[in-house]
């Protein structure tokens, strides 16, 4: 077999997009006099209030995993707290992923909007291209295996140490 693979081919590469949808009811907004603003929805506070907006923004990013090197926030949505999030590496994806079906991601974005004094009542947080993340995800999880297969055979289980004229000998 003269393929060549390395720790980066299953494990560096790749990522994949997330289009991640943040609705909510029963929304409270703070003002700069500790009184709460009543909302239907979060849509209406972000296309409504043009200086709460910025906030969402920046609590979304925050509550996605913040800006860093493994990830990309590459659109939200003028109309709604929408976002297309771009995974550089298999893990943040896998990592993404697992945070929203744990609740965890859902957890982060209700805590960081709170932070910026919106009060989400109901919160749903809803992957909306779920069909190509799943063959991402297929696609990840297939290559780890490849890899892992592939280290299994190249790892020796027996290794004899012979020692013949003060010269070690390995043999597999």
């Amino acid at each position: 077999m003269a393929e060549s693979h390395s720790d980066a081919d299953a494990t560096c590469t790749e990522g994949g997009n997330i289009s991640i949808a943040i609705i909510g009811s029963k929304v409270d907004v703070k003002t700069l006099d500790n009184q709460y603003i009543n909302a239907t929805t979060l849509d209406a506070v972000y296309t409504r209030c043009p200086l709460v907006k910025p906030l969402i923004q920046k609590a979304v990013i925050k509550g996605i995993g913040g800006e860093r090197d493994e990830q990309e926030v590459r659109d939200i949505k003028p109309e709604s707290p929408h976002i297309l999030l771009h995974c550089w590496t298999n893990e943040r994806f896998l990592d993404v992923l697992q945070d929203h079906e744990s609740g965890k991601l859902k957890k982060c974005l209700r805590k960081e909007l709170s932070n910026v004094g919106v009060k989400v009542g109901e919160l749903v947080v809803e992957i909306k291209n779920m069909e190509e993340v799943n063959k991402t995800k297929e696609a990840i999880n297939t290559r780890y295996k490849i890899y892992a297969n592939y280290t299994t055979l190249k790892t020796p289980n027996i290794v004899i140490v012979t020692r013949i004229n003060n010269k070690l000998y390995l043999s597999f």
